[in-house]
């Protein structure tokens, strides 16, 4: 019996490429519902949460990964052309990752900003211990000041 499991290891018998689509095309149809009733919801109310906001733009980025997978799956059985079908993946994934907050590497202004926010500190740091005095922070934001 144990012989049989490691032949049928390495002489596996051929599995159609459709196969591998089938999580795809589940994942994409769910993402298709909670879409569908997502936008049900929100336009059963007159201000919808953000929460629910959320959810739907969420689902909505599911269903067009999803989407976009089965397209260039699709295409790529009748040209058979790898290259096209990794690019369009590659496309696909990257503009996931981009949508993302959680993903995706800060933009170029947030790299700017905190670029400025360093110097600026840098400065002001310097200038505290060039002026010789003693500085004190101004306390709470919207308590009183300090003359």
């Amino acid at each position: 019996m144990l012989f049989d499991s490691a032949e049928r290891l390495i002489h596996a018998p051929e599995v159609g490429y459709i196969t591998g689509l089938i999580p795809v095309t589940l994942t994409f149809a769910t993402g298709a519902v909670f879409f569908t009733l997502s936008r049900r919801l929100m336009r059963r109310t007159r201000e919808p949460s953000p929460l629910l906001i959320a959810y739907k733009a969420d689902y909505f980025i599911g269903m067009m990964t999803d989407g976009g997978v089965l397209i260039a799956f699709v295409g790529f059985l009748s040209t058979k052309d790898l290259g096209g079908l990794l690019g369009l993946w590659t496309a696909t994934g990257v503009a996931v990752w981009r949508s993302r907050r959680r993903g995706g590497p800060p933009s170029l202004r947030r790299w700017r900003l905190r670029a400025e926010d360093a110097l600026l500190r840098w400065r002001l740091d310097r200038l505290r211990k060039r002026s010789r005095l003693r500085v004190v922070d101004g306390g709470r934001p919207g308590g009183p000041t300090i003359n």
